[in-house]
């Protein structure tokens, strides 16, 4: 016997291994689309806000605001369960006009530019309560219009 003869692979265990093969890589393929898609739609959103944001300080300005301050923070203290923990809220710019200063807030997502929509309604609550100013400005960009926000159970205290 001057050639040994080596048994081919069982043909399952060949079609598992290159099943687990495909698997590995489509995992991968998968994993890496998956993190250009998320990377995509993240750059795609700060484009559109960025521009949305450019739009509502515009749109102040013809109305009459001045911009006094942009991305002001206010601190806020709550206590749970006895203990009190600060937080920082941060609005999109500080206006003023005549003798008001108001807070302004931009909105440029189809439905976030609400009072209806309870994340908008919530963020200018607390702005109500955290700042020190005349008055809350819900800006919505995309239709151009500009919002005075009260709450009037804030004044009955």
């Amino acid at each position: 016997m001057p050639f040994a003869s080596t048994p081919f692979p069982n043909p399952v265990w060949l079609a598992a291994l290159v099943g687990l093969l495909l698997l590995v890589v489509g995992v991968l393929v998968g994993i890496r689309l998956a993190r250009w898609v998320l990377r995509y739609r993240v750059g795609r959103a700060r484009r559109t806000g960025a521009k949305g944001e450019a739009r509502a300080l515009r749109l102040l300005e013809a109305r009459g605001w001045r911009i006094l301050e942009r991305e002001v923070a206010a601190e806020g203290v709550v206590r749970v369960d006895g203990e009190d923990q600060a937080y920082t809220v941060r609005a999109d710019a500080l206006v003023k006009r005549r003798r008001r200063v108001c807070v302004a807030e931009f909105k440029g997502g189809r439905g976030s530019a609400t009072i209806a929509h309870r994340a908008t309604r919530r963020q200018l609550l607390e702005y109500a309560l955290l700042f020190d100013v005349d008055g809350v400005l819900l800006v919505d960009a995309e239709s151009g219009r500009i919002h005075e926000v009260a709450f009037p159970a804030l004044r009955r205290r």
